[in-house]
């Protein structure tokens, strides 16, 4: 996932500061799955899987967090 301009890999972390009220979106081309999010005040997560629309393939192409 590139995130800022800087790739990061399966296992490798990154912090975040939001405001309230603010929203950050993270998309991938792999799998988000395992994704730790750690939070001092309440947050809320939406997390979907983008499938292809081709039926036949049915191709993952990425999670969105």
């Amino acid at each position: 996932m590139n995130f800022t301009g800087v790739r990061f890999n399966a296992g490798e972390t990154f912090n975040v500061t939001l405001d309230a009220f603010e929203v950050l979106a993270l998309r991938s081309v792999g799998d988000l799955t395992g994704t730790n999010l750690v939070s001092s005040e309440k947050v809320s997560a939406v997390n979907y899987l983008i499938q292809s629309s081709d039926p036949i393939k049915n191709l993952k192409i990425g999670d969105e967090l």
